[in-house]
């Protein structure tokens, strides 16, 4: 046997040692076959010779795909490869364009898991599950799920709720179709039946045997899924997959979203999704065959996270591989969070009324400041009375008999905003004064709202004075503008005592 030769694989910029074993076209390329510096017309065609002989060999360093000959190398410098199309770019700017996270570590992966529904059958033996959760409704899960959908096609995912039967999901798996589960909070009871046809179904070769008509019938249960519901899935379920966070009324500007716009958006994306992956189907599913002799280690990972996260390392790696250094630390930090306290959905009741409260706080003061408009200070009773004339206001019937003062004085408390003594008249007149609110007061707090969501420092903020708001977002829905006069966003308006 030839003795083993040394040589380092790049791919993506991460080099690993991998022994091989050199063939006789290696030998041709290495010792036979000396070029000179200088190339000259048959030294051509010597170096097209030798690069055909040394094709399957894959001598030298070069990165997965793109082979670089150490004897082709000493003659004629090579171009570099020209790049192949990645839709991933397409992918995420659309879902940036629908969704708002907590941070930005999610949308890199979903848009990997949008280019895996397309290539999971052919190219995977372990796929991932994601588990969308929210400890309160209105978070935007349902959107994910769309989304995916649209990004995937009608002939490649569906889009399910709890009423789905277990011989419905069967069918489904059949077809090879990606599941989308919402509301899936009553996957729950342990009891189930959908149990043991989800813990197995992340990987190939998972079968689930019934009677049917006096003969046993294997069902397949290996597919994508993905689950959305208010608090988390069992532990064994939230094991196999990768956790997508989301909180009500996050940040961002985002588009207005009417479903069949979105839908004509992802089916375009769609198609570029499908021209890569009919290009590299191939190369997808050799490099995730060899990924550990290709590839970085994934041993920064559980093994169970590493099984799920290796199709989409594998994707990244073919179309942006720059990107690995920004999927591991995502990876890693999204993998953590399953050391969590697992959330039941029954103990969220606290903190879904605690979010409908803080909503409603939030609108409160963006109506206040409408009322107060140019002045610089309104008493509890004038305000009162303007925001129960805003024709589209909540306050009319709010908690059933409209607001109050002690409401009005609960909710802005909230931002560290509170009533006080104004002077509303002369000081040698009768009743000068009331109780009121300053307008630069509300201002402030509205800035620092603004200053949260637009992720600044303090000290570019009006005002010397910061109220932190978790999940606060005052921005128009429609464009992400603030919604502050402009005398209020150039800088805070002086108080009078």
């Amino acid at each position: 046997m030839p003795e083993k030769e040394n040589r380092e694989e790049l791919a993506g910029g991460y080099c690993r040692p991998v022994e091989v074993l050199p063939t006789p076209a290696c030998k041709l390329a290495d010792k036979e076959t000396e070029l000179p510096k200088e190339p000259s017309e048959d030294n051509v065609i010597v170096q097209a010779q030798v690069k055909a002989q040394t094709q399957q060999s894959r001598t030298g360093t070069g990165c997965y795909g793109v082979t670089a000959f150490r004897a082709v190398s000493q003659g004629v410098k090579r171009e570099p490869p020209t790049p192949k199309h990645s839709p991933i770019d397409s992918i995420e700017q659309y879902l940036r364009s629908y969704l708002s996270f907590p941070d930005d570590r999610y949308y890199f992966p979903l848009s990997l898991f949008a280019v895996l529904q397309h290539c999971w059958d052919e190219c995977f033996d372990e796929v991932p599950y994601l588990s969308v959760s929210a400890a309160v409704k209105g978070a935007g899960k349902t959107r994910v799920l769309e989304l995916l959908k649209f990004l995937a096609g009608e002939d490649k995912a569906v889009l399910v709720d709890g009423s789905i039967t277990v011989a419905a999901v069967y069918t489904e798996i059949e077809e090879k179709k990606v599941i989308l589960f919402d509301e899936s909070e009553r996957l729950q009871n342990p009891h189930s039946p959908f149990r043991s046809i989800l813990n197995g179904g992340y990987r190939r070769g998972q079968y689930l045997i019934r009677k049917i008509g006096g003969q046993n019938r294997r069902f397949s249960l290996f597919c994508p899924k993905v689950f959305a519901q208010i608090g988390d899935l069992y532990d064994s379920l939230r094991d196999r997959c990768i956790i997508v966070e989301m909180q009500r009324r996050m940040s961002g500007n985002r588009n207005e979203y009417v479903q069949q716009t979105a839908k004509e958006e992802g089916a375009k994306i769609a198609s570029e999704i499908v021209a890569a992956i009919r290009e590299r189907m191939e190369e997808i599913r050799n490099s995730y065959l060899n990924y550990h002799n290709l590839y970085a280690s994934l041993d920064f990972l559980r093994d169970r996270d590493k099984e799920i996260w290796k199709p989409l390392f594998t994707l990244c790696q073919l179309f942006a591989p720059e990107r690995i250094p920004s999927l591991e630390r995502s990876a890693i930090d999204i993998a953590t969070l399953k050391t969590l306290p697992v959330r039941r959905f029954e103990q969220l009741r606290e903190e879904e009324e605690r979010a409908q409260k803080l909503e409603y706080a939030e609108h409160l003061l963006r109506d206040t400041l409408t009322v107060i408009g140019a002045r610089d200070r309104i008493t509890s009773g004038e305000l009162m009375t303007g925001l129960r004339g805003i024709a589209t206001s909540p306050w009319r019937s709010y908690e059933g008999t409209g607001i109050t003062e002690i409401s009005l004085a609960a909710m802005l408390k909230l931002f560290n905003v509170a009533p006080k003594t104004i002077r509303i008249k002369p000081k040698n007149q009768p009743n000068s004064t009331a109780k009121g609110y300053l307008r630069a007061h509300l201002a402030e707090a509205a800035m620092a709202i603004r200053c949260e969501t637009d992720e600044v420092t303090a000290s570019t903020c009006a005002g010397d004075k910061i109220c932190r708001i978790e999940r606060g977002s005052l921005l128009d829905s429609a464009n992400g503008s603030c919604w502050l006069p402009p005398s209020d966003v150039e800088g805070r308006s002086n108080a009078v005592p």
